[in-house]
């Protein structure tokens, strides 16, 4: 039984002098993300889309209520068989705003993913850069840390290395325009 403790206590041993031996660091991703001109043109061009989506949904919501309205006005005068039919045509319609809901919620998600798929490269990759200039190990963005220290945050150096490759992104999609 001794043994086994003794072992169990070597074994918790060793795991925290190698953790203690790893390196760990922050970064606060919003800041990072929020001095990237092309986070910014991305979360413009989403709000765009959102809002054209939503223009759309609701042009096609004001039609439905009109076509409603028209049969709840006329409703007195028709036939039954010309009310049930209309009252298929707006069941119709309803479905066909849903399925558009639908569809334009699965588009928004493919456009944000092709927005920002290029940005979080480069937000990684910068992070990268600087870990192994600074032989860090591990790095952990501070909105899910209870505590931290100020001196392991390395917000500002990865800055300057995303600026840096935003600058290099940007030229090299200008570079083919300017041939």
């Amino acid at each position: 039984m001794k043994r086994i403790l003794l072992t169990l206590v070597l074994i918790a041993g060793t795991a925290v002098m190698s953790l203690a031996q790893d390196n760990f660091a922050h970064v606060n991703s919003q800041a990072l993300l929020d001095t990237m001109d092309s986070y910014k043109a991305a979360n413009e061009q989403m709000r765009q889309f959102e809002a054209s989506g939503i223009k759309e949904l609701q042009e096609m919501q004001v039609a439905l209520s009109a076509k409603e309205q028209s049969l709840r006005d006329g409703a007195k005068t028709m036939a039954p068989i010309v009310i049930e039919m209309k009252q298929n045509e707006l069941q119709a319609d309803y479905a066909r705003l849903q399925q558009r809901d639908q569809e334009l919620q699965g588009q928004m998600q493919q456009v944000s993913y092709q927005l920002n798929q290029p940005i979080l490269e480069r937000v990684k990759e910068a992070i990268k850069i600087v870990s192994e200039r600074e032989k860090i190990d591990y790095v952990m963005d501070v909105s899910g840390m209870l505590y931290y220290k100020e001196a392991n945050d390395i917000t500002e150096k990865v800055i300057v290395e995303l600026l840096k490759l935003e600058a290099a992104a940007a030229t090299a999609i200008a570079a083919p325009g300017a041939q």
